[in-house]
């Protein structure tokens, strides 16, 4: 919101038309880009009894992630309310307008930036494939593709600001579709970036497609 008072017109961030958004020469967006984060749970380091009476003092205090133990409570800050950010709105004055209790950090009484999304997948007898995802507390993010640039810059600057990468970060991965018009094909790509806990980043990329034909063939199979 970049309003002065409560109950003014809500500024359209569409563009009248449908922009043409090139991800590479001859593919254009559709959609939204997806960004989604899998956390892991914060625990005390634990220490066999011969560790502790060599290393105790290298392990005050600190946090390791849990092997098994996915994170799904809300984390980060919402950067419009917070002094030292670049996106921070002073006419913005209370989050109660735009935030439940529950959204709060009951520490700093600040917003929430970003909250897990468990969705569920149904497998049914018209589509008996279980999505591996179902369930599982993912953090999301989408960057709409009809975003101006000036919204989408200020969609980036609210995860940098609200620290959507943390220590508790597994995964961060990437997905965008697109539409090839000059070779009829569609093309789903996406790019996942592991984070082992002694500080390497894996990447990993799929690219799925398919094209115009696969739609109007009889016997469609995707």
């Amino acid at each position: 919101r970049e309003n002065s008072q409560p109950g003014e017109k809500v500024p359209s961030v569409v563009p009248s038309t449908s922009p043409n958004r090139p991800v590479t020469p001859g593919n254009n967006l559709i959609g939204s880009i997806l960004i989604s984060q899998k956390r892991k749970e914060s625990v005390l380091c634990s220490l066999s009894s011969q560790d502790l009476e060599t290393l105790g003092p290298l392990y005050e205090d600190q946090y390791c992630l849990s092997p098994d133990i996915p994170a799904s409570e809300p984390f980060g800050i919402d950067p419009m309310f917070l002094t030292t950010s670049p996106l921070y709105d002073g006419r913005v004055f209370s989050s109660a307008f735009f935030y439940n209790q529950s959204e709060l950090n009951p520490t700093s009484g600040s917003p929430f930036g970003f909250f897990a999304s468990p969705y569920d997948f149904p497998v049914s007898d018209d589509f008996p494939f279980p999505n591996s995802e179902s369930g599982v507390p993912i953090y999301r993010a989408y960057l709409d593709g009809r975003m101006t640039a000036e919204h989408a810059q200020r969609g980036v600057s609210f995860l940098q600001e609200g620290k959507f990468l943390t220590n508790q970060t597994e995964s961060l991965s990437v997905e965008i579709g697109t539409f090839n018009p000059q070779h009829r094909a569609f093309a789903w790509s996406k790019a996942t970036f592991t984070f082992g806990t002694g500080g390497l980043i894996e990447a990993e990329y799929l690219v799925d497609s398919f094209s115009m034909a696969d739609l109007e063939a009889d016997n469609v199979e995707i």
